[in-house]
């Protein structure tokens, strides 16, 4: 659990409007053949991707300014609204819509994503993962400001009535995790809706690469658990 103890509240259905998600593989150093090799990195990409739609026309190189920290190739698997970026530092990807996909199929991009660095540059290694979801949606019948003010015990005074009220909680470290953090505020997308978002770092060293969506999956609950939420089952988040 991300709290010191388990909430004693029957948990409430938080019913999803709109959902992203985000992995963040950060390298222990540059990915250098992204430059001194780009034909190993591109083809083992096109192997890894060919499942999810990707081919050779999807890939973009981008530099932006010229910067060599900026080098990027990037490309979409459109199929699950997905935006991958492969980067000198880090690698990403990046689903703006998570609910209209099955997170296993994300899993599996991720995999593939992840793997094809490791296949075009072999002696490279992630030093950690950070994953992030970010969410809109109804707290059961709880109005939603209502609902917030269980996280705040005061509110800045002589600035008018109050709408609505947020909180976001640090959290260190725990087995594979090094860091975590949760956020509950108002939602700025939708009316009478909240926006809940959990990002937890896992050090690469404790947490296999293939175990990742399943520990990231299994804190997202664990996170909404210690907020007194649940998810609905799939398909009935609309």
């Amino acid at each position: 659990m991300v709290a010191g103890s388990e909430s004693t509240r029957d948990p409430t259905e938080f019913r999803l409007r709109d959902a992203a998600f985000s992995v963040q593989a950060r390298l222990r150093a540059p990915l250098w053949n992204l430059v001194q090799d780009m034909p190993a990195i591109c083809s083992c990409v096109l192997e890894r991707l060919a499942p999810f739609g990707v081919g050779l026309n999807d890939l973009r190189i981008d530099n932006r300014d010229g910067n060599l920290g900026e080098a990027n190739l990037g490309f979409w698997a459109l199929n699950l609204r997905a935006r991958c970026n492969i980067r000198l530092a880090d690698v990403e990807v990046h689903c703006q819509e998570l609910s209209q996909v099955e997170i296993q199929q994300i899993g599996q991009l991720t995999q593939a994503v992840l793997g094809s660095v490791l296949d075009g540059q072999p002696n490279a290694a992630f030093a950690d993962y950070q994953a992030t979801f970010r969410m809109h949606g109804v707290p059961g019948t709880s109005i939603p400001a209502t609902f917030l003010q269980q996280f705040t015990t005061s509110e800045p005074n002589g600035l008018g009535p109050i709408k609505g009220s947020g909180a976001t909680f640090h959290f260190g470290p725990s087995g594979p995790r090094t860091s975590c953090a949760i956020s509950a505020d108002m939602s700025s997308s939708f009316t009478d809706s909240i926006y809940l978002a959990t990002r937890v770092v896992f050090d690469a060293d404790q947490l296999q690469m293939e175990d990742l969506m399943a520990e990231a999956g299994r804190y997202l609950k664990a996170s909404l658990g210690a907020l007194g939420l649940t998810l609905p089952a799939t398909g009935e988040s609309k």
